[in-house]
Order: structure tokens, then sequence, then C-alpha cells
């Protein structure tokens, strides 16, 4: 059915409920707004930076747990992961993540902001 039947029909009925088109009208307008809001939402979306996977670790910052040279732990978020760095690192080192490769983060030292 669409607005050009509407407008033709004066009511509708069907035996104990009675539609008005003007209540037709409305009901099909809003579903209209409501799908253009939520493609709209849809399409902004895409566009927003990821939070999670490998992409979402990239730039972030770790705590380094027990002082290594080349491969040690790091605590991210609460949880300890796997590092490596070019260069060595004491306890408690504030660090960047540079890369993820598997489960080992790619680390080096924070630049102060």
């Amino acid at each position: 059915m669409d607005v050009g039947g509407i407008i033709l029909v004066d009511r509708i009925d069907l035996g104990n409920i009675t539609l008005e088109p003007i209540a037709i009208l409305l009901v099909f307008s809003a579903l209209v707004i409501l799908s253009a809001v939520v493609i709209g939402i849809a399409l902004v979306s895409r566009r927003w930076p990821t939070y999670t996977g490998k992409e979402g670790l990239v730039g972030r910052r770790a705590v380094v747990v027990e002082g290594f040279t080349t491969k040690g732990n790091v605590l991210f978020e609460g949880e300890y992961w796997k590092a490596r760095s070019g260069t060595p690192l004491a306890t408690g080192t504030e660090v960047t993540i540079t890369a993820v490769r598997g489960l080992v983060l790619q680390v080096e030292p924070a630049a102060d902001e």
C-alpha cells in the first residue's frame, strides 16, 4: 500500500478495527525516519577508530612488570602480556605498544607528552 492509495481511501474497516489513513501515514513516516537514522548511524560508525583486536592495541600504553633487555612481560589493562623491545627496559617503565605479533607486544619506551 502506498501513500496514493491511502489518500484515495477514506477509512479502512477490518471488522472491529477501523484504521484512519492519517494513522497509517504517520506510522509509515515514523518507520521511514527510523530506518534513515539507523542507516545513517551505521554509515558514520564505519569511520570510527577500532578499539578491539590488534589494531586497538597499537599506540596504547603498558607498564613493564620486570626489567628486561629484549624479552619480558608488561601489564596492559590488568593483563600480563609477553613483550619485546629493542632497548633495555627497567621495572615500572611506561611503554607504548608499537605492534602486535601473535600474542607478543612490540613495545618501546613511552615518550612523555
